[in-house]
Order: C-alpha cells, then structure tokens, then sequence
C-alpha cells in the first residue's frame, strides 16, 4: 500500500524549474620532478539566479539574497591571476566572492608537493648511501695470483 501511494505522489511532482548555471573548469598541471604547478581557471556564468520581469528588468536582486564564494587551499598558498575587489587572503586560502547575476572568471596557480618525485629522490638516496656504506665496510678484493 505504501509503495503504490508513495510511487503516485512522485509521480505527481512537477520537475522543479531550477536556474540553468553554465560553468567551464580547466586544470592544467605542470610536473616539476618534486613539485607540481596546477594553474586552475574556472568560468561560471551566474546571469541566470537573478529574477527578472517579461521586459528584462530586475525584480529581484541575487546579491541581496546570496554570497557565493570559492576558495582555494594550498600549502604554500595559491596566487591569483584575477585582480579585482572579490578577492581576498586567509592565510593559505585564496577566496573569491562570486557576483550572482553576472559571469565570474578565476584564475589561480600554485604549487603542491609530488609524492612520486619525493619518493623516487628518497629510493634513490637510500641506494646511494646502502652502496656507499658497502663499499666502505667490506675490505678491497684481493687481486688473484698469477
């Protein structure tokens, strides 16, 4: 019984009309042997949270109603290409208050550490010094008679 009242009601349910938000993100990352760039660009198009009457003026105001913001946390801080008021510090985070109603463009880089460069660095150090310490322990070979 539940599951055939249950199943009529979603049934029923008009598809809600949400706003459609265009965005592009792109990342590109750079290989640096220990460390990584990412240079990161984000495009998103917040023309359409703003509620308008059939002549195109604005009824209502999205930047009344919402703040939208994205961050981005790094370890040893991401600086941005974008120079405007929407952006601001906090410490290691960069933070951009997106701007309902119009399209926003960020455009970030930083660096973070590569764990498969550190890695191989510490392998490989760790060979050098076994062969090092090999080397210096066992006596020189004796040359055979001949």
């Amino acid at each position: 019984y539940f599951s055939d009242e249950l199943s009529a009601k979603i049934r029923n349910k008009r598809p809600l009309n949400l706003p459609k938000i265009d965005s592009k993100l792109q990342v590109k990352q750079g290989n640096f042997i220990l460390f990584e760039r990412t240079r990161l660009i984000y495009d998103v198009d917040l023309r359409s949270l703003g509620v308008a009457d059939p002549d195109g003026d604005v009824l209502i105001n999205p930047n009344s109603i919402l703040e939208l913001q994205f961050s981005v946390d790094a370890p040893w801080g991401a600086s941005s290409s974008t120079k405007n008021s929407t952006v601001h510090r906090d410490g290691k985070r960069v933070i951009w208050t997106l701007q309902p109603g119009q399209q926003n463009h960020i455009e970030t880089a930083f660096w973070m550490p590569n764990p498969i460069g550190i890695g191989t660095v510490i392998i490989i150090a760790i060979v050098a010094a076994g062969i090092y310490f090999k080397n210096q322990q066992l006596p020189p070979a004796a040359k055979p008679a001949v």
